[in-house]
């Protein structure tokens, strides 16, 4: 997964995409409270992975740490009712989970974007979009059968912590 946060996929100006969705892309606020207030049952957070691993060596350039530097990849599913609205992938340099981003490191089924936009230390500093086809993402549980056939997705850099994490969101839904 860690590969397909880089590359030329990612643009800087949003893809053409109907305006409710490009609204979607371009927010700027906690993702996870929009997808809450957008509910129609309830909310719930899937983990797919949490571990660290070694960082690949576009991450570790994208996020200015040496070559072999950890990182927690974290990757869930935002739903609602049980069915997967948003896929997230997030690379979180294991240097820079110290001090107040040590809770970091075990999240559980909280959500990171809870977490990231009640830390003020915590600056959204660069986004980038992309519009890839369905079949590039990994197989999700509680992905609706009925996926659009491409998935719209953001990246995120936050500056404030001694590394940049990197959040990315791929909506599984097409509005």
């Amino acid at each position: 997964m860690m590969d397909l946060l880089f590359g030329p996929l990612w643009q800087s100006e949003p893809p053409q995409v109907t305006e409710t969705m490009r609204a979607w892309l371009t927010s700027s606020g906690s993702l996870t409270a929009r997808v809450k207030q957008h509910c129609r049952g309830r909310f719930s957070v899937s983990v797919i992975r949490h571990e660290r691993e070694t960082a690949t060596e576009a991450a570790a350039a994208a996020l200015a740490l040496e070559p072999g530097a950890e990182v927690l990849s974290r990757e869930v599913l935002l739903c609602d009712d049980g069915q997967a609205r948003v896929y997230a992938a997030s690379l979180l340099p294991v240097c820079a989970l110290t001090g107040r981003f040590a809770p970091l490191r075990e999240l559980g089924a909280q959500p990171l974007g809870h977490w990231i936009f009640a830390e003020p230390q915590l600056i959204r500093s660069q986004m980038r979009f992309c519009l890839l086809p369905a079949d590039r993402l990994p197989a999700l549980p509680g992905q609706d059968a009925v996926a659009p056939p491409r998935i719209a997705g953001r990246k995120t850099h936050f500056s404030g912590a001694a590394k940049d994490f990197l959040v990315s969101e791929f909506f599984l839904f097409d509005e």
